[in-house]
């Protein structure tokens, strides 16, 4: 009996084994975590997420147009320039605003006592180291081997080949979405760029609320735009010195806008201004009409309808797309034809446009070696 309790105890302690070994196990060529593929592409997907979201909080927040190329993009019309900020050019200096120079008599009479031919020294000897204090508004004429002077002739390159003709367009109006983006700045160089290539430029002050051009050019204003729609002579009776004021620089005119300070508005709808088109129209190869912002104003629409097309100021940094679309959209409805943009006071220090730094450079490494 006790040799079979002991059997049996032996019996219980041995248990069944079902296990088999069907292949060796292998050892992991990678540990199991981290996923470092999984947390790459997850990563990466999260980060292009993130920054989708602030390219989109970002235009958002800022829709200025900033850099050359966005107003081509946004309002699908060329871009005849692109004007540097005067500060950003470090060969101007300081240039003021609207500082007195002298006027067309001063300099007649400052010549008369040297005979003939002695208008044009008068002119070299205010172009020379004695002339009033630069000013942005006249910088072209005052520092034409600046690259700022550059820039508008290159934008006045780009306006005499507009035409798909060859021939260049004839009266031009100037202007923008609001004020301070530099029209008159605008008006002024570009018209001394032009004149550079021998052609009779007229500006005309259109502006009659705020009017400017004859404070760049020390003009009197008694007498012009708003007296010559009001009186009652007709427009091919004047001669041509009622009309216009030969300026200091040469083969530059200025038609100012006036002592009147009535509305424009039945002035600009008025017969007699298709007449005085027409007239001056004949006399000068291009016409500059310096306008009123058009955001607000209807005046430069009126120009427009009357001119060969309209050039649009840009602002850097300040004119945002949306208000320059709704002013090109105006035109288009109106069919005015615009017939580009300029990008004004553009500071490429302020955008960290490095490939334009290096042109500069260059620019002025040029200019230093000549």
């Amino acid at each position: 009996m006790m040799q079979k309790v002991k059997e049996y105890s032996i019996a219980s302690a041995i248990t069944a084994n079902n296990v088999r070994v069907v292949d060796p196990a292998t050892p992991p060529g990678a540990p199991y975590k981290p996923d470092i593929y999984m947390y790459t592409m997850l990563g990466l997907a999260t980060g292009v997420f993130l920054s989708i979201l602030l390219i989109v909080r970002q235009a958002r927040v800022d829709r200025t147009i900033q850099s050359p190329g966005e107003a081509p993009t946004y309002l699908k019309v060329r871009e005849l320039g692109v004007i540097l900020s005067a500060e950003a050019d470090s060969t101007l200096g300081r240039p003021g605003r609207s500082k007195h120079i002298p006027s067309l008599q001063s300099l007649i009479q400052l010549g008369k006592p040297a005979g003939n031919g002695s208008f044009s020294k008068a002119v070299r000897k205010y172009a020379g180291e004695n002339r009033a204090p630069k000013r942005v508004e006249l910088m072209t004429w005052e520092k034409r081997s600046s690259l700022f002077a550059e820039c508008f002739r290159t934008t006045a390159a780009s306006l005499l080949f507009s035409e798909p003709n060859g021939a260049p367009p004839h009266v031009l109006v100037i202007t923008s979405t609001s004020p301070r983006d530099g029209k008159s700045t605008i008006a002024s160089n570009l018209a001394v760029a032009l004149a550079e290539t021998k052609r009779r430029i007229l500006l005309i002050d259109a502006d009659l609320r705020r009017p400017h051009l004859h404070t760049v050019f020390e003009m009197d204003n008694r007498w012009g735009l708003t007296d010559i729609l009001q009186a009652d002579i007709e427009i091919q009776e004047y001669p041509l010195e009622m009309l216009v004021q030969q300026t200091v620089v040469p083969n530059v005119y200025i038609t100012g806008s006036g002592s009147g300070r009535e509305s424009s508005v039945h002035l600009l709808h008025s017969k007699r201004l298709p007449d005085l088109l027409r007239r001056v129209r004949k006399e000068f190869d291009v016409v500059l009409i310096d306008a009123p912002p058009v955001s607000q104003i209807a005046d430069a629409r009126v120009l427009a309808r009357l001119s060969d097309g309209v050039i649009f100021v840009v602002r850097s940094a300040e004119t945002t797309r949306d208000m320059a679309m709704a002013a090109c959209r105006q035109f288009s409805e109106d069919r005015s034809r615009v017939l580009g943009t300029i990008l004004n006071m553009w500071d490429p220090r302020e955008h960290n446009q490095g490939h334009y730094s290096h042109y500069y450079d260059g620019y002025y490494t040029y200019y230093a070696k000549k």
